[in-house]
């Protein structure tokens, strides 16, 4: 599968988000190309909501070298947040907004949740407590995904493609 997107010549290349179920915090690396022959300054706008309502926000001015790559780092800290489980998935939004000098603008929006996922003693562990994971093999399909959580699945397992990111 092959798509093709129109960007600006500044735009976001990367971007990666790491909620702290320990501390609140949320923290977005970027990293913005500039295509432009020339320096140029960008305001890069942030913020997290929690069922529309945001919680936190920053807006930062970052100068861009020409035809270059420039991280952007942003955080902010949840003072109040609920962890996500199979039972209760509290998701939260991240939204960011990239605006070049000359008005042109790219955004992307996430959902995170907080949560702590390991293996102790050979125990699936989720916020401190035993998991059971009952997983199926599925097609990647909205359709199939409904149906194995309606039969009580918590896990699938892709074996031909990944499902949409819808």
């Amino acid at each position: 599968h092959v798509a093709l997107e129109k960007r600006g010549c500044v735009h976001i290349r990367d971007c990666h988000i790491r909620p702290d179920h320990r501390t609140g915090n949320v923290v977005s690396d970027l990293t913005i190309r500039s295509d432009l022959d020339r320096e140029t300054e960008i305001t890069v706008e942030y913020s997290i909501t929690d069922r529309g309502q945001c919680i936190v926000s920053e807006q930062k001015t970052v100068p861009l070298l020409p035809m270059s790559d420039t991280a952007v780092t942003l955080s902010g800290i949840l003072e109040q947040f609920g962890l996500w489980s199979p039972d209760d998935p509290k998701l939260y939004g991240v939204h960011i907004c990239v605006t070049s000098a000359d008005g042109l603008s790219e955004t992307r929006d996430r959902r995170i949740g907080f949560k702590d996922f390991r293996v102790e003693n050979g125990y699936f562990m989720l916020n401190g407590k035993r998991i059971w994971l009952s997983c199926a093999h599925s097609m990647a399909t909205r359709e199939a995904i409904v149906h194995a959580k309606t039969m009580g699945f918590c896990a699938l397992r892709f074996l031909s493609e990944m499902p949409s990111s819808e």
